[in-house]
């Protein structure tokens, strides 16, 4: 009986423990947000691109316009020739 009694009590005491354990990490995870989905403006060259965006289009003759990531920044040079056809 008492052998059961001491077990039943290593094994409540070792739940507790991890249950409090796993609690700390959810709370340390959620305070901590990762930099990839935390908004942040994007200033600097990205304005200077979006206005010469703008200018283009005020000058006329857009037929498509793809504003994208920096592959389809880079088909403005190595791409350039099979948009032009």
């Amino acid at each position: 009986m008492l052998r059961t009694r001491k077990f039943l009590t290593a094994c409540v005491a070792l739940v507790a423990l991890l249950g409090l354990a796993n609690l700390s990490a959810v709370s340390v995870a959620q305070e901590k947000a990762h930099d990839a989905i935390t908004p942040a403006p994007r200033d600097g060259n990205w304005m200077k691109r979006h206005e010469s965006f703008n200018e283009r289009v005020k000058k006329g003759n857009v037929d498509l316009l793809l504003i994208g990531d920096s592959i389809t920044q880079g088909w403005e040079g190595s791409g350039k020739k099979v948009w032009e056809k």
